[in-house]
């Protein structure tokens, strides 16, 4: 149909550029074939235009095509539907939610830390070098801590100043073998800094129930007779003795002091 336009199109520009040329011309030109593509008698320039347009506006040579593809969608959000009000107040809800519970973990997870941090607090510390290794005091209380300056027989010398009624002599030789003990025997970083008090706190982390029940009732006899300068009774210090060795020291004195 296409190829049929074009050749149409090409006779009818023909016509009009010979509409000078004779009749005896024209008839010799013509086909001998029975359909007529030329008119007999020229057309005016109107009829030629209309004709013109006619063919050049016709569906053969226009050739239109229609074609599918596929593109993205474009969403109008400012014409689209509003959400409705009761979703917008349940998720509100929702989030508050989540909010106030993600707080109250995080809440617990400090609090976990903070009681647990005896476990964990150690794997931060900074090991020291060899050169600033413990290095246990000589002096604590203004008492000789050495261990070579306890007597062979701690609990006979201490019974023997109480006999004389040495009873400050006696309780600061006592505690004074508690601590060289608690130095060598347990280990414990003493510091020059620390009081009574921090020593029965450092000490409850790591000796044993039993030993920690004698400390306590002989610092308790001590900072009486030391601070309120009232002598301990009998029934005490003799508990004292009798418990140095059973639930304290664990050795006899000469070994404490070899």
């Amino acid at each position: 149909m296409m190829i049929k336009a074009i050749t149409t199109l090409m006779l009818v520009s023909f016509m009009l550029f010979n509409t000078t040329t004779s009749d005896a011309e024209t008839n010799t030109l013509r086909p001998t074939s029975e359909v007529d593509y030329i008119a007999e008698e020229p057309l005016s320039v109107k009829q030629s235009k209309h004709i013109i347009a006619d063919i050049v506006n016709s569906a053969d040579l226009k050739a239109n095509k229609k074609s599918t593809t596929w593109r993205i969608k474009e969403f109008d959000f400012e014409t689209s539907n509003e959400t409705p009000e009761w979703i917008e107040t349940l998720s509100l809800i929702f989030a508050s939610i989540i909010e106030y519970a993600l707080w109250i973990l995080l809440f617990i997870a400090i609090l976990m830390l903070y009681v647990t941090r005896h476990h964990w607090l150690h794997l931060f510390s900074v090991e020291k070098d060899e050169k600033e290794a413990y290095q246990a005091p000589d002096v604590l209380f203004g008492m000789d801590v050495r261990e070579e300056s306890l007597p062979d027989d701690l609990v006979g010398e201490v019974k023997l100043l109480w006999q004389q009624q040495k009873a400050r002599e006696s309780l600061s030789l006592l505690y004074r073998g508690a601590l060289v003990h608690l130095i060598n025997q347990e280990k414990l970083p003493l510091e020059n800094s620390h009081t009574e008090g921090d020593i029965l706190k450092l000490s409850k982390k790591t000796v044993a129930d039993n030993k920690q029940d004698y400390l306590s009732q002989l610092t308790a006899q001590w900072q009486l007779i030391a601070y309120a300068h009232r002598n301990p009774e009998d029934e005490a210090m003799e508990w004292l003795f009798r418990h140095w060795q059973q639930d304290f020291a664990d050795v006899s004195a000469a070994e404490v002091t070899s």
